[in-house]
């Protein structure tokens, strides 16, 4: 199993109406399951969404949701652009925040990177980002040699449930045909021999 962090320039408030104080400092887990080609992993932000889907978000022009950023005076807005003039939310509001704050905690903290708010802001290009990664590994066939048997069913209880379980979705249903990519068998299979 592994659980990794990193820290990252500020972006995001703590809250409406705050000051942009973290990163989106993402993280990302990872568990063995009974299929050896089909782990269970999840990557994501601290903050309500990433900071790409802003930019995306105001270059064609959309309206983002309620949550995902607040303007330059801290109002909620729906506004893309004025998302970018302010800020990111953390998700889940002070929850979302205790998350970012527990990852840069893990990436910053532990090794001694710059802290989100003393990195430089995301729009200069001139000076260095000193953030971290932190990165924890557990073999868990140590405890349980049945651990990937008893993950892969205990999912499978969850998603009958109506659960979402990350990569228990089928990619067709949610990828049209013309933003599908297609990767050679052989390729693949090279992948997978090098994991």
């Amino acid at each position: 199993m592994a659980f990794a962090v990193s820290s990252s320039p500020p972006a995001v408030a703590g809250a409406p109406g705050g000051k942009i104080i973290f990163g989106t400092n993402p993280m990302a887990f990872a568990a063995p399951l009974a299929d050896v080609n089909a782990p269970l992993v999840f990557d994501q932000a601290s903050s309500a969404t990433a900071f790409i889907n802003l930019v995306k978000a105001a270059e064609e022009g959309r309206e983002i949701p309620l949550g995902w950023a607040i303007h330059e005076t801290g109002n909620v807005t729906t506004d893309a652009k004025a998302g970018l003039r302010g800020a990111l939310l953390a998700f889940g509001g002070a929850k979302g925040a205790n998350v970012a704050l527990m990852v840069e905690c893990l990436a910053a903290g532990l090794s001694g990177a710059s802290w989100s708010l003393d990195m430089p802001d995301l729009e200069r290009g001139d000076q260095v980002i000193d953030a971290a990664m932190t990165i924890i590994t557990i073999l868990p066939t140590v405890i349980d040699e049945g651990f990937s048997t008893r993950l892969s069913e205990h999912l499978d209880r969850l998603a009958e449930r109506g659960a979402y379980v990350p990569g228990r979705r089928s990619v067709q249903d949610c990828i049209s045909q013309e933003k599908r990519v297609s990767i050679d068998t052989a390729v693949l299979e090279e992948i997978r021999r090098s994991l």
